[in-house]
């Protein structure tokens, strides 16, 4: 596909634009600072870094931070579309109005610095910091992430399996359950209808007491599809509870649970003469968490259940399960120094059947881990990090995670941090036993990270900015390759990449109503990926006019290759913008646009983007 425009033109005059306001700022408006709206991102607490609360600061990875607000504003109703527009290196692969589906033709692939597989099985999703995956295949499914379930999303650039074990091969996003904000009750109610009959409906009501949380929100989305030549139809159904009770400042306990019943139809490519396929999925999970705090011992044990059911057109069915507990204790032994150790369980796997070839498989894996880390900070600017995992398999047996870092705040706004880390992904069910093409001795997928990372806020501009630097190292990668003896192909430990990159985030409040923010990544492969675009670019500004609120979000990605091909690449530029109008404290109603200059794109090979489509919603909380 022709470029839109050449890339260097663009980051050009990105960048000088951003120059001449931070110079027009710094020596014009030598005071110029804001009370309310000031960026402190190097002070944030985030748990997913680390197995605590710490300060963005003091974590070795890269990390970046959606909050409520930034949820709240987008008016998506699945967590996902959000990720790009804040998270530097992030791509997804979308396709429809609304939803991601399952099975071989679905979309929802997340990539982090160039890693993804296909299925999804390289970036981790948590919530709450337990481990989703779908039990057989490995992959997470993207319709189960609501946005009504979630107060914050963390995700880890760069492998985080030293903190979450297998999965986290190229990175980890956690999805942080809400929690009520006032005593008493309290909820919301939201509905939005579009083009093409797509629809989001949502309520939500939770009570607060002293000690005691409740919670409970059902959702459905819906869209009738904007293909005419076949039914890309989809449904969810989703609902989720919480509750949590806390009877002192040293113990919590919480119990949640969601369960989200879809149905997606796959068009087929263009041309096709398979259509209108459908697939019905249930999801569901279950979690328990008893959390501790004291001045010299804190941690939690965590055990989680989730489940599936799915039911394919072509005679597939399925039952799977991945359940598990992990326990950690973070231990001040002395001055400065915090050990954390902790040991994680799960159990994966299911039932397959399908008469039409003859499949009737059922099979479970183990995987019990040990972790150790250790950080030991030197004064009040040096941070020492180090670590060890060693996993058992209960088919390969083990491997090891070793990891380390030093984080070095030489001034109270600036952090540079420099670390050493080692990602892996077990093979799953699926490649060990279930089809012609499985191999029950693979080994795991193994990568190696460095990186160097510098943060810095300029709290009289409210601007904060950050640039990591990554090179990647991968082995073991699973490959189908022919056999060597007559047969069907096999899968084999037989690919090896290597990616380096560079991220960078910049956040601006311009005034106390007007905020900027861009994310930046440049990712160089030795051997093109699918879902990993070279140039990627996200620029978003939020503007507050008395009742107004405008958003406006620009997307630009260069040589993206289409999956489905050898070599066509991809460029695109998308334009998207929401207005709100806040009636009263409780009410407000939106309009929104997508794809606002109707590009035609392909992310999958004849599988087209939908044009140009509005939406308009409204939500009253009480």
């Amino acid at each position: 596909m022709r470029k839109l425009l050449p890339f260097k033109v663009i980051g050009s005059l990105i960048l000088f634009f951003f120059y001449q306001v931070s110079y027009h700022v710094a020596f014009a408006q030598q005071d110029f600072a804001l009370k309310d709206s000031s960026i402190y991102e190097l002070n944030e607490v985030v748990v997913t870094g680390a197995r605590k609360k710490m300060q963005k600061a003091e974590i070795p990875a890269s990390i970046s931070i959606i909050n409520q607000k930034n949820i709240e504003n987008s008016t998506e109703h699945n967590i996902l579309p959000i990720l790009p527009n804040h998270v530097p290196g992030l791509f997804l692969n979308e396709r429809m109005l609304n939803g991601f589906g399952v099975g071989p033709t679905s979309t929802g692939n997340l990539s982090i610095r160039g890693l993804s597989g296909t299925p999804n099985t390289q970036v981790l999703m948590l919530i709450d910091g337990q481990p989703q995956f779908m039990g057989l295949f490995g992959h997470p499914i993207q319709d189960a992430y609501q946005s009504d379930l979630v107060e914050r999303i963390e995700v880890i650039r760069g492998p985080a399996s030293l903190l979450y074990g297998s999965n986290a091969f190229g990175g980890a996003i956690n999805l942080i359950t809400k929690k009520s904000t006032v005593e008493g009750f309290s909820g919301h109610v939201k509905g939005a209808w579009g083009s093409f009959a797509t629809g989001q409906f949502s309520s939500q009501v939770s009570y607060m007491s002293e000690k005691w949380e409740w919670m409970a929100s059902v959702n459905h989305s819906r869209t009738g599809g904007f293909r005419e030549d076949a039914d890309d139809a989809f449904y969810n159904t989703q609902g989720f509870a919480k509750a949590t009770f806390k009877p002192n400042d040293a113990w919590l306990f919480s119990l949640d649970g969601n369960l989200s019943d879809a149905r997606f139809y796959d068009p087929g490519p263009l041309g096709s003469e398979f259509k209108d396929r459908n697939y019905d999925y249930l999801r569901g999970r279950v979690a328990l968490a008893v959390e501790n705090t004291g001045d010299r011992v804190e941690g939690a044990l965590r055990m989680f259940y989730n489940f599936g059911d799915h039911s394919f057109f072509d005679g597939w069915r399925s039952n799977d399960l991945n359940y598990g507990v992990t326990l950690y204790q973070n231990i001040k032994t002395f001055k400065g120094n915090t050990l954390t150790v902790g040991t994680d369980y799960k159990r994966f796997g299911g039932e397959a059947t399908n008469p039409n070839i003859n499949l009737d498989e059922e099979r479970f894996l183990d995987e019990w881990d040990v972790y150790l880390l250790a950080e030991q900070a030197i004064g009040e600017k040096l941070t020492l990090n180090a670590g060890y995992r060693l996993v058992n398999n209960s088919n390969y047996g083990s491997f090891s995670v070793p990891g380390a870092s030093i984080n070095w705040k030489y001034r109270k706004d600036a952090v540079l941090k420099t670390m050493v880390s080692r990602g892996f992904r077990s093979p799953t069910i699926v490649d060990f036993f279930i089809f012609p093409v499985a191999n029950n001795n693979l080994m795991p997928e193994s990568v190696w990270n460095y990186e160097i990372s510098h943060g810095k806020q300029f709290e009289k501009l409210n601007l904060y900015t950050e640039v990591a630097l990554f090179f990647l190292e991968g082995d073991n990668l699973i490959l189908t390759l022919p056999r060597n003896t007559p047969g069907p192909p096999q899968k084999v430990n037989s690919g090896s990449f290597s990616n380096s990159g560079v991220e960078a985030t910049l956040r601006w409040n311009a005034t106390e109503n007007w905020q900027w923010q861009m994310v930046y990544a440049w990712l160089n492969q030795e051997n093109r990926l699918p879902f990993a675009p070279e140039h990627q670019i996200n620029l978003s500004t939020n503007y507050q006019w008395n009742q107004f609120q405008f958003n406006v979000d620009v997307r630009y990605v260069e040589d993206l290759l289409v999956t489905g091909t050898e070599n066509v690449l991809s460029d695109y530029f998308l334009l998207n913008a929401r207005v709100f109008y806040q009636i009263n404290p409780q009410f407000r109603i939106w309009l929104r646009g997508e794809n606002l200059t109707n590009t035609q794109y392909q992310i999958d090979n004849g599988y087209p983007m939908p044009g140009a489509t509005a939406m308009i919603g409204a939500g009253f909380k009480f």
